[in-house]
C-alpha cells in the first residue's frame, strides 16, 4: 500500500470508474498530476467530478499503478 493514498471504499454501476474497472480497496494515488495525499477530503468530489479526470490508481488486485482517464458522463 501507498503512504497518503486514497483507499476507494464504493464504486458506482455504470459510473466512469467503474467502466475503467477502478474497484473497491483500489487505491487513488494522483488525480490530475496532484498526490492524493495533499487533497483534502473536501476537495475530493470536486476533484472527481466535472471534466476529463486522469486517476492515477495502485490496483489492489495487481499490486501495480496505472494511470486511468475518466470522462464523467453527461
Amino acid at each position: 500500500p501507498i503512504a497518503g493514498s486514497i483507499v476507494v471504499t464504493s464504486v458506482a454501476v455504470e459510473s466512469p470508474a467503474s467502466k475503467a474497472g477502478i474497484t473497491p480497496t483500489d487505491r487513488i494515488v494522483e488525480i490530475n498530476g496532484v498526490a492524493a495525499e495533499s487533497i483534502a477530503a473536501s476537495d475530493l468530489d470536486a476533484g472527481l467530478s466535472g471534466g476529463p479526470v486522469n486517476v492515477q490508481i495502485e490496483s489492489s488486485r495487481a499490486g501495480k499503478r496505472r494511470l486511468v482517464h475518466l470522462l464523467q458522463d453527461k
